[in-house]
């Protein structure tokens, strides 16, 4: 049977780390912000060192008054930093799929790691920033080792943390608690990369930012605001872009008021006592919020709805529009941004794994369990419903058309494939498709690059939901061990094939390349030609079929770009 990742909407990656303690020696460097020790060690059979400064922090502890506020910068450290080893993850509930468990959790957790290749010289590599995934909810850069990265490509590697969940994401839509910190948090540290990566034989012209499911949203996100200009250059988006319903809250001031009052700091709306509210919030420890937040996790987020609780909004800040406006709008600086910057976008070829997490009492609560099926009648009397109500006005002709289009009479196992196929087209593939056309279109001035890519390869790491008979596909985040840790889950007993080696390799090559030129094309590499509205053409990631095609889902993508807005359209008429 076909192992991968089976991973709920809170879980976007889960990645092995190498033991950093194996053949590590220490190394000092000096820096504009104060001398720091990291470690050395070499990798490729001897052939490669790699250097690792980990749990550099970048920002000040976000508690107190910076709790709900945007960062402050770190500046200086005192002394040598001891930056050997891994620090806290951001605080986070436990999260029921991923069995990881962290060193620690802590609220002043807005640290980076590097890792450098070969030697340090004159010559400055292109640096590559890695924005973790995990609904805005859970994960860590400290999850993901750089490395082997950064040895295969000859690329600096910086991977980041930043605050999650309420801490990131809470928001009243008001000047007091406008929202946006963890966007903040990123901003922040991609400020950092660019004024001192130089110390790290970095160049700050040369940055691309990558990152999946949420952390593809951050990056989307983050190439969508003009003042970010000249921060980054590049950017690849995995399985995750900002024109999608999953990358923005939609219900912010609801749920932080909600969480508010049932912790005793009652909003009032005659009195519009944000700035109370939001100093009684300050004052709750993190246990007193968990504690509330576990109370009432089923209404904050649900199967159905498939809404993220604590999520980017529309703060008068840092956006003005929804993203599907900005890049429809071709005299916007958001678009005029957005289209300065090379760009690969790409998924899984079953991003809707992420379904299989529904919880069990959401399926008793419907009558079936998801290993034996998803019944039809559920799907278009229930989930598609729920998703319509939510995301298109409870547009009944809407529903009715979404059922006609993934229904499957007489066949089981196919309607519960068809289930998951319905949430990864709508939430990942057509959004992919309207970055993809925003990017590429020539209409407008456009000098950079544009790429797609599917992954359906099988992964090496069996992780998540428990993957029923009947299912297929390459699942979320089946790409990430290809490009971070495959090469030590030999050591953990886990079986990788030489096949999957290889792809690993070439993507190593394509991401690294593209992050060198803004072109992911090279020597003894698979051809990869640019994507354009009318060929559509994309590299499928597939070992035994590494090969361009063209315009994947073609007619399921023209329902959901075309047919869905026209029924709307012609409803409000």
């Amino acid at each position: 049977m076909q192992r991968g990742f089976q991973i709920s909407l809170s879980i976007a990656a889960v990645v092995f780390l190498s033991d950093l303690a194996l053949g590590q020696q220490p190394y000092t460097i000096g820096s504009r912000l104060g001398d720091l020790k990291g470690t050395v060690k070499t990798v490729n059979n001897g052939t490669t060192k790699v250097f690792s400064f980990l749990n550099i922090p970048y920002a000040k502890a976000p508690v107190g008054a910076l709790r709900f506020a945007k960062p402050e910068p770190y500046g200086r450290w005192e002394g040598v930093l001891d930056a050997t080893k891994l620090g806290s993850a951001c605080i986070q509930p436990p999260d029921p799929f991923n069995k990881t468990t962290f060193k620690s959790l802590s609220e002043d957790c807005l640290h980076l790691n590097i890792y450098v290749p070969n030697n340090f010289t004159s010559e400055k590599r292109s640096v590559m920033v890695w924005i973790h995934g995990g609904a805005y909810i859970y994960g860590s850069g400290t999850l993901y080792n750089g490395t082997m990265l950064a040895a295969q490509g000859d690329v600096v590697v910086v991977t980041i943390n930043y605050r999650l969940g309420i801490f990131g994401f809470l928001s009243y839509n008001e000047t007091i608690a406008r929202g946006n910190y963890g966007l903040w948090d990123q901003m922040l540290a991609l400020k950092w990369v660019q004024d001192n990566i130089e110390d790290y034989s970095g160049d700050p012209s040369s940055i691309t930012i990558f990152g999946e499911s949420a952390g593809g949203f951050s990056v989307s996100l983050l190439s969508l605001i003009p003042r970010n200009k000249g921060l980054f250059h590049r950017v690849i988006a995995e399985s995750g872009v900002s024109d999608t319903f999953l990358s923005l809250s939609q219900h912010a001031k609801l749920t932080a008021t909600a969480l508010g009052d049932a912790l005793g700091c009652v909003y009032d709306p005659l009195t519009r006592n944000f700035k109370t509210v939001l100093y009684c919030l300050r004052s709750k420890s993190v246990d007193e919020i968990f504690k509330v937040l576990n109370i009432f996790g089923t209404y904050f987020i649900s199967s159905l709805t498939i809404e993220i609780p604590f999520a980017p909004v529309i703060d008068g800040d840092l956006f003005n529009e929804f993203p599907s406006k900005l890049l429809s709008n071709p005299s916007s600086d958001e678009l005029a941004f957005f289209k300065s910057l090379d760009m690969i976008i790409g998924n899984c070829n079953m991003e809707g794994s992420l379904y299989l997490a529904m919880t069990p009492e959401e399926q008793d609560r419907y009558g079936f369990n998801i290993s034996t099926g998803i019944p039809q009648e559920f799907f278009c009397d229930n989930f598609i419903p729920a998703i319509v109500r939510t995301y298109f006005d409870s547009n009944a002709k809407v529903s009715k058309a979404i059922c006609e289009e993934y229904k499957v009479n007489n066949d089981p196992d196919e309607q519960s494939r068809q289930v998951l196929q319905m949430y990864t087209d709508l939430f990942f593939i057509s959004p992919t498709f309207s970055s993809l056309f925003a990017h590429s279109n020539s209409k407008t001035y456009k000098t950079t690059n544009t790429f797609q890519y599917l992954f359906n390869n099988k992964t090496p790491l069996p992780y998540g939901a428990p993957r029923p008979a009947w299912y297929r596909g390459s699942g979320h985040a089946s790409e990430l061990p290809f490009l971070f840790g495959i090469e030590d889950l030999h050591y953990r007993h886990i079986d990788v094939t030489e096949d999957e080696f290889k792809l690993a390799l070439i993507m190593k090559d394509l991401w690294t390349n593209f992050a060198k030129t803004g072109d992911p094309n090279g020597s003894g590499l698979p051809k990869w030609p640019q994507f354009d509205p009318s060929m559509q053409t994309y590299l499928q990631l597939n070992y035994a079929n590494l090969t361009s095609l063209n315009k994947y889902e073609a007619e399921r993508t023209k329902f959901w770009l075309n047919t869905i807005p026209n029924i709307m359209h012609t409803n409000q008429n």
